[in-house]
C-alpha cells in the first residue's frame, strides 16, 4: 500500500476513492485489541503520556489511528469513539483506551462465551425407592454396546447392589427392571456382604465382591443371572474394582481390584467370543481360588499383583487409557508418620514405574480427567486438591471450604467444574479455571436422614449425579440441552425487555432473572454479562429483584434499568458499571422509563410519573412527581418526543401529558372512549394511602355487583369487539370491517358476556406511529386493551378516538406488545398466547388524500401468510372482513406470552423477548433465523444488508411440535399449492356483486355425495395385511419362552395332487386272476 499524506482528512478521502475493500477492512479494524500489536500498544501508551493534557479529543484520536494504519468510515468511527469514550466528555485517555481493550478481549474469551446464567444445580432432585432391604453400597453405569464395540448415546442403565446381595438393574429413566440376588453357594444359613460391584458390558457379566474375599461372575445374558465363575480364598477382601474395555478385541479388557490390605491386583483376558466366560456345554459353574488363577488353571485370564501400595485401605481405583496407567487412593488414618502415600500411579507400560502423591491424612475419592490432564482428591482434610498425574510433588491447585470429610468428587471437562460431597450432605461446585466456588447445595441434607450411609455415582454422559441411600436420588448437574426439543435460551428467567442499540448495533436483553446481557446479533455472541443488576437484602440475604423496564439515553451510550421494588440504574452496559441509583417509591414496580434531553420519566404503581433531573450537577436530586390522575396501577406508557406522552392504567383510563410542562391536556376511558371526561385540577391534601397491589388486584377483578333478574340478554354471546362502545359505533358498522354476515360469524371470537362484564378493561400496550403529522383527522396513538381490541386516538388538542379493531384470533388473547417501523408503515404486534402479526398501517386512519395504492403482489412475494389457501386457518377467517389494517402475517413463535418486540429496519429484522426464556430473531415475511445464546451454528446476518427470504432457514424444535398449518406456512415459506376449481353461482344483483367483490372468493363443497364406486372400475384397493406386532418379552421367569410368543398361522388343507394315468392302469390290473 502507498504512504498516505500526512494530512489525516486528505489521507482518508484518498483512501476512500482508491480502495474498494473499505467497508470489510473498517469492519476488522473496529476490534483494536485484534488489529493493534504488542509493540503498537506501548507506543500509543507513551503518546498519550506526553500529549498535553494526557487526552485526544474527536479530531486528533482519529489522527493518531491513521498512523497506525487504521482507517475508519464516518460511521464506524462515532461507533468506536462513542465505546472508549465512557466519561461522555468527548476526549478520551489511556485508561479509556485500554480499558476498552481489555472489554475486547474479554469478549473473545471462550470461556466468557461459556459463563453460566444459571446455578449448576438449579433442578429439584429426583427420589425413586431403591428396591432395596437395605441400604445400597454401590451404583455402576451399565452400558448398551453395539456390534462394532463402541457404546450407544442415550441407552443403557445402572446396577445397585445392597449389603445382603441385591443387584436391581434399573433403565436409564430409572424404572427397575429386574433383579438378581449375588449370594455364596456354600452358605446356608448366614448371608453374604457384598463390598463391591462391577459391570462388563462388552461380555455381559456382572462382578461381585463380598466379604468372604471371594469375586462371582453372573452371566446376564438373556436376562439371566446365573452365577458363572467364582474365585474364592482372595488374600484380602476386595472393597473397590473398576472395569475398563477397549473397542478393538485384540486389545485385552482390564478388571482393577483394590483391597483392604493396600494391594492393587489386576486382571486381564480377551474379549473375543467372550473370554474365559463363553458358554460350554456340561460346565456350568467354574470355581477355583485366587492361588489356582496365578498358577494358569483359568488360561484365558491373567492376573497381575502390585502390593504393599498403601497403608490403608484401597478407597478407588481407576485404569486411565490415555497415560495407561492405574490411579488408586488410600487413606492414611493409622499412619503416625507426617504424610502418607496418598495416590498412586501405577504405569502399565514399558517403565512399569509407580509415582506416589503424598497428603497429611490420605485421600478418600478421587476423579481423572484424561482430556485435560486433571486429578481432583478429596479426602478427610476438607480441602479439594487439584494435581497433574505427571506431576507428583504438589498439587496445582487447593480449594478449601468443606466443613466435614470429603466422600466423594467429580469433574466435569466440558464445564470445567469440580464437584464435592461432604459427610454433611453438602455439595459444592468449583470453578476449575478461576478456583473458586460456584455453589454451596445443601438439599441433600433435607432428603437423606444424619449418619445414614450414602454412595455416589456420576454419569457423564447425561450429566446426572446418583446418590444410593435406602432410596435412589438422581440430580442433574448442568444439565445438557435436548436439541431435539429446543434451541437453547437466553435468559435463565422470563424475557422482559428487548431492545436494539442503533449506536453500537448490539441487541440488550433484561430478564426477571435480574441479568442483563448485550448481544451482538450479526454473530449470535454474548458480549456482556451483568448478573444481579438490581438486588434487595432481606434478613441479612441478597435477593435478586426482576427487571421490568428499560430504555437507553438520547446518545444511545448508557441503559436506564427500572425494576419491581422501585428501583432505577443508570448502567454503562459496555463494561457493566452501575453509573448512578434512583428510586420512585419503596416495592412499587417500574412498568415503563424514558430517558429524553436532560430528563428521566418513570412511571409505575405509584399511579403517576417521577421525573428525574439528568443535568450535571443534579444527578442525586430527588424525582419530582407529576399530577396523579390515574386511580390505578400505571400498566403501560408511550411517547412522542418532543409533544407528548401518554399514559393507561389498569381500569382503562388514558391520559395524554404535554411533555414540555408536564400538564395533562386530554383523558379518555377505553371503556367509552367516545365520552369526553373533563380533566379536574386539584391540590392534592393528603398522601396517597399505601397501596397493596395484590388486595387492589383481588377487588378490581371481582368486582361487586347488585343481584339482578337474568334475561335472554344476560345470555348472548360477547364478541369482545365493542369495548363498551355505543351501538351506533359497534366494529361490523366501521367503515373499515365490511363483509357480510357469514363471515362475521366465522371471524368474531365467543366469549360469555358474564366474563366480560367481570374483567376490567384494562389496557396491555401503548404506540405513537411518530411519522405522521399531529392533527384530528390522523390516528396516532395506538392502544392495546385486555380483550384484544386495538383502538386508534389521535393526540391532537382536536382529536380523539378514531377506529379500533381486532387484532387476535383466538378466546381469551390478549395483545401485550406492539413496534412499528421507522416508516410506521407496518404494525407488529405480540399476543399472550406467543403469535405475532403484522399489520398493514398503510391507508388506515389517515385523509383520503394521503392514500396511496397497495401493490398486493410485491405483499404476496414477501409475506407467505398472503397466498392463496385450500381452507383459511384461524388468523384469516377472524379478519377476513376486515379491509383496513390488512393482516399481513401471523404465527406461533413462542410457546409462552411475548414480553417486548424491537424491529431492526435495515436489516429487515423482527426480535421477540418472551416469559420463555428466549429471545428469537425473524425475518419480516416470518423466518425464523435463530436464538440468542443457542449453541447452534450462528447465521450469518449483515447490519447493513436485508435479510433474505430463502428456503434455507429452520423452525423452532418447540413451534414445529405445535404449529398450526398457517404457522408452518410462514415458517416455511410454503409456494401456493393448486386449488380445485370453485363451483360459484352468478350474482344478478349489481349492488350485491359490488359488495362481494371485495371479499376473498368463496370456497364450497361438491354439493351431493359421490356414486360410488369412488375410485371407477378398473381399480381396487389392495387388500391389507395382517400387521406384525413386536412381542413383549416375558422376563419375570429366569428364562424367556420364546415359543410362546412365535406368531402360528392358520392351517391351510393340503391340495392333494392329481394320480398319475400309469398309476391308475397299475391299480386296475389283477394279477392274481390273471398272472399274465
Amino acid at each position: 500500500m502507498n504512504p498516505l499524506p500526512e494530512n489525516g482528512l486528505q489521507a482518508l478521502n484518498a483512501y476512500r476513492s482508491q480502495v474498494s475493500l473499505a467497508p470489510i477492512l473498517s469492519e476488522s479494524q473496529t476490534r483494536l485489541h485484534e488489529w493493534l500489536t504488542y509493540d503498537e500498544i506501548e507506543e500509543l501508551r507513551l503518546i498519550f503520556k506526553n500529549a498535553p493534557e494526557q487526552k485526544f479529543d474527536y479530531n486528533e484520536f482519529r489522527q493518531l489511528l491513521l498512523k497506525f494504519n487504521i482507517y475508519l468510515s464516518n460511521d464506524d468511527y462515532d461507533t468506536l469513539f462513542a465505546k472508549i469514550n465512557t466519561n461522555r466528555d468527548s476526549h478520551i485517555d489511556w485508561d479509556e483506551f485500554i480499558s476498552h481493550l481489555i472489554l475486547g478481549f474479554r469478549e473473545d474469551d471462550p470461556y466468557n462465551q461459556k459463563e453460566a446464567l444459571i446455578n449448576p444445580i438449579s433442578l429439584t432432585p429426583e427420589i425413586k425407592k431403591s428396591g432395596h432391604r437395605h441400604p445400597i453400597v454401590n451404583i455402576k453405569r451399565v452400558s448398551t454396546m453395539l456390534p462394532d464395540r463402541t457404546v450407544k448415546k442415550g441407552t443403557g442403565g445402572y446396577i445397585t447392589v445392597s449389603k445382603e446381595g441385591t443387584v436391581n438393574f434399573w433403565s436409564g429413566d430409572l424404572e427397575i427392571q429386574r433383579s438378581g440376588v449375588s449370594k455364596n453357594p456354600y452358605f446356608k444359613v448366614a448371608q453374604t456382604c457384598i463390598l463391591a460391584v462391577s459391570s462388563l458390558p462388552d461380555v455381559r457379566i456382572v462382578c461381585t465382591a463380598s466379604s468372604e474375599r471371594d469375586l462371582r461372575f453372573y452371566d446376564t445374558t438373556a436376562i439371566n443371572f446365573h452365577l458363572r465363575i467364582i474365585i474364592n480364598s482372595l488374600p484380602w477382601a476386595v472393597n473397590c474394582t473398576h472395569y475398563h474395555f477397549q473397542k478393538s478385541i485384540q486389545q485385552t479388557c482390564k478388571l482393577v481390584l483394590g483391597d483392604f490390605g493396600g494391594n492393587v491386583r489386576l486382571i486381564e483376558f480377551y474379549p473375543e467370543l467372550r473370554g474365559p466366560f463363553q458358554n460350554k456345554p456340561g460346565t456350568a459353574l467354574i470355581e477355583m481360588s485366587w492361588a489356582d488363577l496365578l498358577r494358569g488353571r483359568l488360561p484365558q485370564m491373567r492376573v497381575r499383583e502390585y502390593l504393599n501400595i498403601h497403608i490403608d485401605v484401597v478407597r478407588e481405583v481407576r485404569y486411565s487409557e490415555y497415560l495407561n496407567s492405574i490411579f488408586s487412593v488410600a487413606e492414611g488414618r493409622s499412619s503416625a508418620i507426617s504424610l502418607c502415600p496418598a495416590m498412586a500411579s501405577i504405569d502399565l507400560g514399558a517403565k512399569k514405574s509407580i509415582y506416589k502423591f503424598y497428603t497429611a491424612k490420605g485421600i478418600t475419592t478421587f476423579s481423572l480427567d484424561d482430556d485435560n490432564l486433571i486429578v481432583a482428591t478429596g479426602g478427610p482434610e476438607c480441602l479439594v486438591r487439584l494435581w497433574n498425574p505427571l506431576v507428583p510433588q504438589k498439587p496445582i491447585g487447593i480449594l478449601s471450604g468443606h466443613h466435614a470429610g470429603i466422600v466423594f468428587v467429580f469433574l466435569q471437562s466440558d464445564e470445567r467444574k469440580v464437584y464435592s460431597i461432604d459427610h454433611h450432605k453438602v455439595i459444592k461446585v468449583w470453578d476449575v479455571n478461576e478456583q473458586s466456588l460456584l455453589q454451596t447445595f445443601i438439599g441433600l441434607q433435607q432428603l437423606i436422614p444424619r449418619r445414614v450411609p450414602f454412595v455416589c455415582y456420576y454419569n457423564t454422559e447425561n450429566h446426572e449425579l446418583l446418590i444410593g441411600t435406602r432410596k435412589l436420588i438422581s440430580i442433574k448437574c448442568c444439565p445438557l440441552l435436548r436439541m431435539d426439543s429446543t434451541d437453547g435460551e437466553t435468559h435463565a428467567g422470563p424475557v422482559s425487555v428487548v431492545l436494539y442499540n442503533t449506536l453500537f448495533k448490539s441487541v440488550v436483553t433484561c430478564g426477571l432473572d435480574s441479568f442483563v446481557i448485550i448481544w451482538d446479533p450479526w454473530t449470535g455472541k454474548r458480549l456482556t454479562l451483568i448478573k444481579n443488576a438490581h438486588v434487595r437484602v432481606l434478613h441479612g440475604k441478597s435477593l435478586r429483584v426482576e427487571i421490568t423496564s428499560a430504555c437507553f439515553d438520547p446518545m444511545q451510550q448508557l441503559l436506564l434499568t427500572g425494576a419491581r421494588d422501585g428501583s432505577l440504574k443508570v448502567w454503562n452496559f459496555n463494561s457493566g458499571i452501575c453509573m448512578r441509583n434512583l428510586s420512585i417509591e419503596a416495592m412499587c414496580e417500574v412498568t415503563t422509563v424514558f430517558w429524553i434531553r436532560n430528563r428521566i420519566l418513570a412511571i409505575g404503581w405509584n399511579r403517576h410519573v417521577t421525573e428525574f433531573a439528568d443535568i450535571e450537577g443534579q444527578e442525586y436530586s430527588d424525582g419530582k412527581n407529576w399530577e396523579t390522575l390515574h386511580d390505578e396501577d400505571v400498566l403501560c406508557a408511550a411517547i412522542r418526543e418532543p409533544e407528548v406522552l401518554a399514559t393507561g392504567s389498569y381500569s382503562g383510563s388514558v391520559i395524554l401529558w404535554k411533555l414540555e410542562t408536564g400538564q395533562p391536556y386530554r383523558q379518555y376511558n377505553v371503556a367509552h372512549p367516545t365520552q369526553f371526561i373533563k380533566i379536574v385540577f386539584g391540590k392534592q391534601t393528603k398522601p396517597l394511602p399505601k397501596i397493596d397491589a395484590k388486595k387492589e388486584a383481588e377487588k378490581s377483578r371481582y368486582p361487586k355487583f347488585e343481584k339482578r333478574r337474568e334475561s335472554i340478554e344476560d345470555t348472548r354471546p360477547y364478541t369482545g369487539s365493542s369495548a363498551g362502545l355505543p351501538k351506533s359505533r359497534a366494529v361490523g358498522q366501521f367503515s373499515s370491517y365490511v363483509g357480510a354476515p357469514r363471515y362475521r360469524r366465522l371471524s368474531v371470537i365467543q366469549m360469555p358476556i358474564r366474563s366480560a362484564i367481570m374483567r376490567p378493561l384494562s389496557i396491555q400496550s401503548m404506540i405513537f406511529l411518530k411519522t405522521r403529522p399531529a392533527s384530528k383527522e390522523h390516528g396516532t396513538l395506538l392502544v392495546a386493551l385486555e380483550d384484544g381490541i386495538i383502538q386508534v386516538y389521535s393526540h391532537h388538542n382536536l382529536g380523539g378516538f378514531m377506529e379500533q379493531f381486532s387484532a387476535i384470533h383466538m378466546p381469551g388473547d390478549c395483545i401485550v406488545a406492539m413496534e412499528t417501523d421507522e416508516k410506521n408503515r407496518y404494525l407488529f404486534t405480540a399476543t399472550a398466547f406467543g403469535y405475532i402479526k403484522t399489520w398493514l398501517m398503510t391507508n388506515f386512519c389517515v385523509p383520503e388524500s394521503e392514500q396511496v395504492r397497495i401493490c398486493m403482489p410485491k405483499l404476496r412475494l414477501r409475506f407467505p401468510f398472503l397466498l392463496r389457501d385450500r381452507f383459511d386457518g384461524r388468523a384469516k377467517r377472524s379478519a377476513r372482513g376486515q379491509i383496513f389494517p390488512m393482516l399481513l402475517n401471523s404465527y406461533k413463535a413462542h410457546l409462552r406470552p411475548i414480553s417486548s418486540l424491537q424491529y431492526i429496519d435495515r436489516s429487515h429484522i423482527l426480535i421477540s423477548g418472551s416469559s420463555d426464556n428466549t429471545t428469537r430473531l425473524w425475518s419480516l415475511g416470518g423466518r425464523y433465523l435463530g436464538t440468542l445464546g443457542t449453541p447452534l451454528t450462528w447465521l450469518k446476518l449483515s447490519p447493513s444488508e436485508p435479510v433474505l427470504e430463502t428456503d434455507n432457514y429452520r423452525m423452532p424444535p418447540d413451534i414445529a411440535k405445535v404449529a398450526s398449518s398457517t404457522t408452518l406456512k410462514v415458517l416455511t415459506g410454503a409456494k401456493p399449492e393448486r386449488f380445485l376449481r370453485i363451483k360459484t353461482t352468478p350474482i344478478k344483483d349489481t349492488e350485491e356483486a359490488t359488495n362481494m367483490a371485495t371479499e376473498p372468493e368463496a370456497k364450497v363443497v361438491y354439493g351431493k355425495p359421490l356414486a360410488e364406486p369412488i375410485l371407477g372400475k378398473h381399480f381396487k384397493l389392495p387388500v391389507r395385511g395382517r400387521p406384525h406386532l413386536k412381542p413383549t418379552l416375558d422376563k419375570t421367569l429366569p428364562y424367556i419362552p420364546v415359543y410362546a410368543h412365535l406368531d402360528i398361522h392358520k392351517a391351510k388343507p393340503i391340495e392333494r395332487p392329481p394320480t398319475p394315468e400309469a398309476l391308475k392302469r397299475t391299480r386296475e390290473l389283477d394279477f392274481y386272476e390273471n398272472p399274465k
